[in-house]
């Protein structure tokens, strides 16, 4: 029985100075810290990513709280009185008691023609400078 003891102690010995098993061994750890290096590789790139995904859903909350905040003022603006009074102009045609309300007619265009009313091109006359400037004025 001590002599096992005594064989074990020794094989113990011969794995301290075989070569081959140093080497392994040598192997064994920089594996091990090749292994260590990928896995914070691999943490930097996930944390990258996810900075990148943070700073592009920021972007988006920073768009949507813009466009949120325009919304509450054209709530604001609906609401308010000045926009009724424009609203009860324009669709219903209201006015003022004190108010005169005049009719300017508009010319519409038409997709195939330059204008619904065709205009005979004006032809030049022969007057002065000054009677079509009284003409332009007075008449």
């Amino acid at each position: 029985m001590l002599n096992l003891g005594y064989n074990s102690i020794k094989m113990n010995l011969d794995f301290e100075q075989n070569p081959f098993l140093k080497f392994l061994k040598k192997i064994f750890v920089y594996l091990l810290i090749i292994y260590v290096f990928v896995l914070l590789a691999r943490s930097v790139m996930v944390n990258v990513g996810l900075k990148k995904q943070i700073d592009q859903v920021k972007k988006t909350n920073q768009t949507l709280e813009a466009n949120n905040k325009n919304l509450q003022n054209l709530i604001v603006y609906y609401q308010s009185a000045s926009f009724k009074e424009l609203e009860a102009r324009d669709k219903l045609g209201l006015k003022k008691p004190d108010e005169q309300v005049v009719f300017i007619p508009v010319k519409k265009f038409d997709q195939t023609n330059n204008s619904v009313d065709q205009i005979a091109p004006v032809k030049p006359q022969n007057i002065s400078n000054f009677q079509a400037w009284w003409q332009y004025i007075f008449e």
